[in-house]
C-alpha cells in the first residue's frame, strides 16, 4: 500500500512521512469521546529516512488518530478525516480534525461499473456546485447533498447532459475560527467585524483533506460511500462525473498523483478539472493511470502533448478564458472579433478538445451579463474591490432588473445569442448550472463567500426563464441531432469528399468570402451535411448559421442556390420563427439573399433534392 492506513483482518497498517529529531509517532483517540487511548513512539527501525510504517493489532477500528512530532500534532493527509460536528458553516481549526480509518465503501454491483468514456465531440457538460445547485430546488428532497444530485438524474437526461463538472467536494474547512493564525489566508483578507460569524468559503478553492468527500454534502453522513454510490448511479445513466481539484502551490507532486489515482481507482470518476499554481501538468498527462481519464486544463499550449503518440482516447480539454471573453465581446457587439470567433466555430484539435463556455463559477451568470455593466459585490464586504472589473457585459440600457418590456425582450435575445454562439461551435460546450433558468447572482461576479441566494441557483419560473429552459433543452437536442455541429475530426476547409462543398466554409454578402475587417461584426458559416456520412453512414442537412451582432440589419448571400439544393429557414433569435429547432417546421426560403436582423443568430438548412 501507499501512505495512509489499511485495515486487515488482524489489525491496521499505517504509513506516513514524519520529520522529527527527538520524538515522533502516532496517537490514538476514542472516536466517541476523543480521549487519548494509546500513544506509539516511532523508533528509527520503524522505517527508512523520514518514511515510517507501523502495524497495530488489538485495537478497534472505531478509533481516530493523529501523528505527532516534538513540534506539532497533525492529521494524516493521506487518510479520511473525522470531526464531531459536520454541520455546514461551523468555524473549525486544525485541531478539530482527526484522521480516520479507511471505511468500507463497497457497493453491490460496483465491480461491473462501466466508465461511459463519452467522446468529447458527443459531450455536453454541466458545471455544478453540489450544495448550491439544489438548496432552492423544490423538486429535490435531500438538498445540498450528493443524494440530492442523484434526484436530478432525470433532469440532466432531459437536458441531454453527458457529464457533470463538480466544484470542489473533497473535505475542506469552509469556515475558520476568528482566533486562527491562518485567518487572513483562509478567508482571503475578508474584511469583517470579528464579533460576526466568520465568512464561509462557499466555493472551496483551498487546500483540503483530499481523501475525504465533504461530510456536509452527505445526507447519510457517510460521504465517501454516498459519493461512490452517486458516481455509480450516474454511470448507470451514462453520465460522467468530473471533479474539480484545487492544489495550492506547496502541494507535493506525489500527493497530487496519489489523489487523482485514488478517485479514479476507488470511485471511478471520469475526469478532473485541475486548478492551482505551478502544477506539473506534464506529469499528470503522462501518468499511465490517467490515459482514459478526462483532464480539463487551463493551459495555453495543450498541443505539445501526444505529438509522437497516436491517441487511444482523446482525454485532454482546454478551458480557455480567452475564447470565453472573445465570444462575450463578439456577442456584445465589440469590434475586431470576427476572425477569432470564426476560428472557434471550426476549431477541433486532434490532440485536445476546446471547451466552449460563456460563464464559469466566477464572473457574471448568463442573465447578469446582460443585466449589469458593473459588478455589484458589496455583499462580499470588500468594498466592491474584489472580482473582475471588466466582464464584456452590457445592461441593454438599464443597470439591474427592470420591467421595461423592450429591455427585457432585448436581454432575452442577447442571452439566446450567447447560448447559440457557444453551442454552435465545434468543441464541447459547458453550461453553468442555473444558466438554463436565467439564474441571477444579483450582479455579484465573485460570490465565493455567499452561501445564500446570491450563490445558490434560483429556479425562477417567470415566463422568460421557462422559455429559456425549453430553448436550452431544444438547442442541445438540435446540436446532438446534427453530427456536422460536433464532428470528431478536425475541419479542413476543403471539399475532400468531392461533394461540391468544403466541410466548412464562411460567407458574408458574398459567397465563400468573409469580411474580417476589424469593424465587421457579422459572418455566416456553412457546415456541409455530406460530411456526416463518414461518421453515421448517411448525409444530413447542411447547416448555415448567420451571426449578426451589429446593431443594424446586414445582408447575406445564400450560397449553392441552384436546382440541386433547396433552402429552409429554421430559426431566428429575434422571435420571428418558432424557437424549438424542429426541422419539420422549417419554412422553404426562395430568396437569394437574407437580411439578418440586428443582433441575431439565424439558422438555415440546405437540403439536396431527393432525386439526387
Amino acid at each position: 500500500m501507499g501512505f495512509g492506513n489499511k485495515k486487515t483482518s488482524e489489525g491496521i497498517y499505517f504509513s506516513c512521512i514524519l520529520d522529527f529529531v527527538r520524538e515522533g509517532g502516532i496517537v490514538f483517540y476514542e472516536k466517541s469521546s476523543l480521549k487519548e487511548k494509546l500513544k506509539i513512539s516511532f523508533e528509527s527501525d520503524y522505517g527508512y529516512g523520514n518514511v515510517f510504517c507501523v502495524y497495530v493489532s488489538g485495537i478497534s477500528s472505531d478509533i481516530v488518530y493523529r501523528y505527532y512530532t516534538e513540534s506539532s500534532e497533525f492529521t494524516d493527509k493521506y487518510a479520511p478525516v473525522y470531526f464531531k460536528d459536520t454541520e455546514y458553516g461551523l468555524a473549525r481549526s486544525e485541531s478539530d480534525y482527526y484522521s480516520a480509518i479507511e471505511e468500507d465503501i463497497s457497493i453491490e454491483g460496483f465491480e461491473n461499473d462501466k466508465f461511459p468514456l463519452t467522446p468529447y465531440c458527443d459531450s455536453t457538460f454541466y458545471l455544478a456546485h453540489v450544495r448550491g445547485l439544489t438548496m432552492l430546488d423544490k423538486s429535490v428532497k435531500h438538498k445540498g447533498t450528493f443524494l440530492g444530485l442523484q434526484e436530478k438524474i432525470d433532469y440532466f437526461k432531459e437536458l441531454n447532459i453527458t457529464g457533470l463538472i463538480l466544484m470542489p467536494c473533497y473535505e475542506f474547512n469552509e469556515c475558520v475560527k476568528a482566533d486562527s493564525n491562518n485567518l487572513a489566508d483562509a478567508i482571503l483578507n475578508y474584511k469583517q467585524d470579528f464579533n460576526e460569524k466568520p465568512p464561509v468559503d462557499f466555493w472551496g478553492f483551498r487546500k483540503g483533506f483530499y481523501f475525504s468527500l465533504k461530510s456536509a454534502y452527505s445526507f447519510s453522513k457517510k460521504p465517501n460511500l454516498e459519493f461512490k454510490n452517486t458516481v455509480y448511479k450516474f454511470h448507470q445513466n451514462n453520465i460522467e462525473i468530473i471533479l474539480t481539484m484545487f492544489f495550492p502551490k506547496d502541494t507535493g507532486e506525489e500527493l497530487i498523483m496519489a489523489v487523482l489515482r485514488h478517485y479514479v481507482m476507488n470511485y471511478h470518476v471520469d475526469g478532473f478539472r485541475i486548478l492551482g499554481n505551478d502544477i506539473n501538468k506534464d506529469l499528470i498527462v503522462s501518468d499511465p493511470f490517467m490515459q482514459n481519464t478526462k483532464l480539463l486544463l487551463e493551459d495555453d499550449d495543450l498541443s505539445r502533448f501526444y505529438k509522437e503518440k497516436p491517441l487511444k482516447y482523446k482525454n485532454l480539454a482546454l478551458y480557455s478564458p480567452y475564447s470565453r471573453d472573445k465570444l462575450r465581446s463578439f456577442i456584445k457587439g465589440d469590434e475586431d472579433n470576427v476572425s477569432a470567433v470564426s476560428y472557434f466555430i471550426r476549431e477541433n484539435n486532434k490532440t485536445y478538445e476546446p471547451l466552449r463556455y460563456i460563464t464559469d463559477y466566477y464572473g457574471f451568470t448568463l442573465r447578469d451579463i446582460y443585466t449589469y455593466n458593473f459588478k455589484h459585490n458589496e455583499a462580499n464586504k470588500e468594498s466592491n474591490t474584489d472580482g473582475n472589473n471588466y466582464n464584456f457585459s452590457w445592461n441593454c440600457g438599464t443597470e439591474g432588473e427592470t420591467k421595461k418590456s423592450a429591455i427585457m425582450k432585448l436581454r432575452l435575445k442577447m442571452q439566446k445569442n450567447a447560448l447559440l454562439s457557444m453551442l454552435l461551435c465545434q468543441g464541447a460546450p459547458v453550461i453553468s448550472g442555473g444558466d438554463e433558468w436565467l439564474n441571477t447572482n444579483n450582479g455579484n461576479n465573485n460570490p465565493w463567500c455567499q452561501d445564500n441566494e446570491d450563490g445558490w441557483v434560483i429556479y425562477s419560473k417567470t415566463k422568460n426563464s421557462k422559455e429559456f429552459f425549453e430553448f436550452t433543452k431544444d438547442l442541445i437536442s438540435f446540436r446532438k441531432r446534427h453530427v456536422v455541429l460536433h464532428q470528431p475530426k478536425e475541419l479542413r476547409l476543403l471539399d475532400y469528399m468531392s461533394c461540391k462543398l468544403p466541410d466548412v466554409s464562411f460567407h458574408s454578402d458574398l459567397a465563400f468570402k468573409m469580411n474580417q475587417d476589424p469593424v465587421s461584426r457579422s459572418f455566416a458559416v456553412l457546415f456541409a451535411g455530406d460530411y456526416a456520412k463518414q461518421y453515421t453512414g448517411k448525409p444530413e442537412d447542411s447547416v448555415f448559421i448567420v451571426f449578426n451582432m451589429y446593431w443594424e440589419s446586414v445582408d447575406f448571400v445564400l450560397p449553392m442556390k441552384d436546382k440541386n439544393f433547396t433552402w429552409y429557414k429554421l430559426f431566428c433569435s429575434d422571435g420571428s420563427t418558432l424557437q424549438d429547432f424542429d426541422e419539420k417546421n422549417a419554412d422553404k426560403y426562395d430568396e437569394d439573399h437574407y437580411k439578418a436582423p440586428e443582433r441575431t443568430v439565424s439558422i438555415f438548412l440546405l437540403r439536396k433534392h431527393e432525386n439526387d
